[in-house]
């Protein structure tokens, strides 16, 4: 097997040297990465082409700044490996990292295998734990996303590359990207192996996409993700554990983020958006236990401060 790695790159000069040792490091060596940089204005450019000059595994490709789904899709078109395997610049990998996704992908037969992940600070290490046990197949994985027990992040799989076909990430969207592309991909019930280890260490740090504070142009992403989420499962049985499920605890996360906020357009913008969805019938009150659809109520339809 021969594992296609798509590292988008953006202003990351700081933690990117160490991200890409850790990829150097892989225990796995049938791998090869294409680095997209979408258009960085630090020395991250230099960083990669310096690490391409130095080992032939690595590939630049340099684009306009267009996000961070645009670079994925980049990425993909030029993916050639029998697998795919996503990996965010300011992070690391454990040594073992490929070596064990490729290895359970292939054991359970599945379409995409699944690790943990360690978060640590900024300046700190990941404290990774290693699997104990055989990875466990999984045939429906759905149920498990929905329900919280797997992360959404696109760094926690190996994807067979045939698997991915037909799929892109939304260009337009810049919130929870990820969880859109996921629940597409899970749309077709896929095989998973779920490997019980916290291989991949998640960076903490100021500035970056998932720790932006939530305003009206986060809370329009949530909602983007969510009507098309919708409209991907028109018809399907499983729509409304989506709406049970992944549903509610988005707007759970939206509503205590907006109690943070103070009075203004931006407050008033998040209701408005949120009651929309309650409106398209997007959310629905008895989705939500009565305590939290009574604030849901109070949220999306009445001002805080009258």
């Amino acid at each position: 097997m021969k594992i296609s790695v798509i590292m988008p790159v953006y202003n990351v000069a700081r933690f990117l040297p160490e991200c890409l040792e850790s990829l150097r490091a892989q225990t796995f060596r049938d791998w090869s990465c294409l680095i997209v940089d979408d258009g960085s204005t630090d020395c991250s450019t230099e960083i990669c082409r310096d690490c391409a000059a130095r080992d032939t595994r690595f590939t630049v490709k340099r684009t306009d700044n267009r996000g961070l789904s645009a670079a994925r899709n980049t990425g993909l078109a030029l993916a050639g490996g029998d697998a795919v395997y996503f990996c965010d610049s300011d992070d690391l990998l454990h040594p073992d990292l490929l070596a064990t996704l490729a290895s359970a992908l292939e054991t359970a037969a599945a379409d995409f295998s699944y690790v943990g992940a360690n978060e640590f600070p900024a300046d700190g290490e990941p404290a990774f734990r290693t699997p104990t046990a055989p990875p466990t197949a999984v045939e429906d994985p759905f149920a498990l996303y929905v329900r919280q027990k797997c992360g959404l992040a696109m760094w926690h799989c190996l994807f067979r590359r045939k698997a991915l076909e037909g799929l892109a990430f939304d260009e337009d969207v810049r919130r929870v990207e990820d969880r859109l592309f996921v629940y597409r991909f899970l749309r077709q019930s896929p095989r998973m192996a779920l490997v019980d280890a916290e291989l991949y260490g998640y960076r903490q740090r100021a500035g970056s996409i998932v720790h932006t504070s939530v305003g009206e142009s986060a809370v329009a992403g949530y909602a983007t993700v969510m009507r098309r989420l919708t409209a991907a499962y028109a018809g399907d049985g499983r729509l409304d554990a989506l709406r049970k499920g992944e549903f509610v605890f988005l707007v759970k996360y939206i509503v205590r983020e907006c109690g943070l906020l103070p009075d203004g357009h931006d407050l008033r913008r998040c209701r408005e958006i949120i009651g929309g969805l309650f409106k398209d019938g997007v959310l629905r009150y008895r989705d939500f236990s009565p305590k939290w659809a009574w604030r849901m109520f109070k949220f999306a339809r009445k001002p805080r401060n009258p």
